[in-house]
């Protein structure tokens, strides 16, 4: 073997090495949208939280929560990994997250009426009316959920279709 393709081969292990780590595989990723009334949600703001277990995403779940059990919560939580305002279309995505728990908070104000759905909740999502000043909103969030290496998850919220 030349010198020149002992080279080539160590280049093309080197790369094909790279392509099957596992800091490359573990790239995962959400998108969706956000819609309400029939018509997508432009001004959304999409929070994506992290949780550091599934124990810790099933008592963010849990409504009946103790003083204690909010407090271990709220140290095995991050509020906000990541934050983003949907797209013109109402779509947003998060990419390049490593694999583990998570959950969605979706919220957009509407003006200064309240609104009222008469429909169920979208499946997977709690939500409520929030006032901001004179404006009301809503707030969206999803039940947590497990993300995967190279999972490519898509998260769709439909408010009072």
């Amino acid at each position: 073997m030349t010198r020149r393709s002992l080279h080539q081969s160590i280049v093309g292990l080197v790369g094909a090495l790279a392509l099957t780590s596992p800091l490359h595989a573990q790239a995962a990723s959400i998108s969706g949208t956000i819609s309400s009334f029939g018509n997508r949600v432009v001004n959304s703001t999409v929070t994506l939280t992290a949780f550091r277990d599934r124990e810790c995403a099933e008592l963010a779940e849990r409504s009946d929560r103790s003083k204690a059990e909010d407090g271990r919560l709220a140290t095995c939580r991050t509020e906000s990994v990541r934050s983003m305002n949907g797209d013109r279309s109402g779509n947003f995505e998060f990419g390049g997250l490593q694999p583990g728990w998570y959950s969605l908070t979706a919220s957009w104000t509407y003006g200064n009426f309240r609104l009222s759905c008469s429909g169920p909740a979208a499946p997977g999502w709690t939500v409520g009316n929030v006032a901001q000043g004179d404006y009301y909103g809503i707030r969206a969030t999803s039940a947590p959920f497990e993300l995967k290496a190279s999972d490519h998850l898509e998260k769709h919220f439909e408010w009072c279709h």
